[in-house]
């Protein structure tokens, strides 16, 4: 198909804006019910604009192992019900005992699976989309909202998913990362996202390794670095050419973060994670995918210390149980491979 998602129905998120650092379950649900629905099972978007998908191939041992990476990391610390409801842990739980208990397999026959599940799976399921209450979609194309609706639901459950690995003193502090990695190489549905991602780990913590990222807490700070800049690449990438979303956290809500503190780490993202790279363009400023020439650098300093103890805060739960449809009502997994409908 050549048609992002082919009108699939998204009911309208709420007037009312969720307040800022705060998270909601229901946000994160929907970025699960999209990997689940869609990207582990249809992937790999073309570059230069082209939007024909084709099904995840499964028979590659690096897809497999990508995978299993990505479900220990959604088991281990996507916790219920501080983050998640249980049946959705519980669904989580019995697709991860299907990969693990098979030697190989195909898209379609995990689909199969998660449609399984879903009817015959007792306690545990994914709840239907809902509308979203932190996630705005920005764009009038309803196609378009369940990419920007499941995005935002990605992001929340990869610093989640940080800080509680953080919490839980994790021996492998690149345990989280490592797997996001994976997931954005074989599943993510933007290429060029894709691209950007890959290319900053690679130029951080494929290049530096442990004189990087070399705690958990560092690895809170690496994810928000990168998603911060993702928000200044990502309006030129779509050929948008809006302004950059404004770094987070804003000054009102963590004015300390913004502020030099005596003995304070008060840096930036490059000397943080670049070695101090003071090249053109640094490692966290990437070129631009699709356009030339590559971003203009810009820095901003922060307090590191204070920017942990924020995302530290917002990301470590309980969420807000917010559910605008009841939570019973169950994801309506298609086998309609041309055209997979979000219900």
């Amino acid at each position: 198909i050549t048609e992002k998602y082919c009108g699939n129905s998204v009911p309208e998120s709420p007037a009312c804006c969720a307040p800022s650092g705060q998270v909601f379950t229901v946000d994160i649900e929907n970025g699960l019910a999209f990997i689940f629905n869609n990207t582990l099972i249809y992937n790999n978007w073309e570059p230069q604009g082209e939007t024909t998908r084709w099904l995840v191939d499964y028979t590659e041992s690096t897809v497999r192992k990508n995978l299993i990476g990505f479900l220990g990391i959604l088991n281990k610390y996507l916790k219920a019900p501080d983050h998640i409801h249980d049946h959705t842990k519980t669904f989580i739980q019995n697709v991860t005992e299907y990969v693990l208990g098979q030697e190989s397999f195909t898209a379609p026959q995990l689909q199969n699976i998660f449609i399984e599940l879903q009817s015959n799976g007792g306690d545990g399921y994914l709840s239907a989309w809902q509308p979203s209450v932190s996630c705005h979609n920005i764009k009038e194309d309803k196609c378009y909202a369940n990419e920007w609706i499941a995005s935002c639901g990605f992001w929340n459950m990869f610093h989640t998913m940080t800080v509680s690995a953080a919490k839980d003193n994790a021996t492998d502090h690149l345990e989280v990362l490592e797997a996001i990695k994976g997931f954005m190489h074989n599943f993510f549905f933007c290429w060029e996202c894709r691209h950007h991602f890959l290319g900053m780990y690679e130029q951080t913590i494929d290049t530096y390794g442990d004189n990087t990222v070399n705690t958990t807490d560092k690895a809170i700070l690496w994810l928000w670095c990168t998603h911060n800049t993702v928000n200044q690449v990502w309006p030129l990438e779509e050929g948008n050419y809006w302004p950059p979303h404004p770094r987070f956290p804003p000054p009102g809500a963590c004015p300390d973060c913004w502020t030099e503190s005596p003995g304070a780490e008060y840096t930036n993202c490059s000397a943080l994670f670049c070695q101090g790279n003071q090249g053109p363009y640094d490692c966290f400023e990437a070129q631009s995918v699709l356009h030339k020439p590559p971003f203009p650098r810009t820095y901003h300093n922060f307090s590191m210390p204070h920017v942990l103890q924020y995302l530290k805060g917002v990301y470590s739960g309980p969420y807000s149980i917010l559910n605008p449809q009841p939570i019973d009502k169950k994801l309506n997994i298609t086998a309609n491979i041309k055209c997979p409908q979000l219900q």
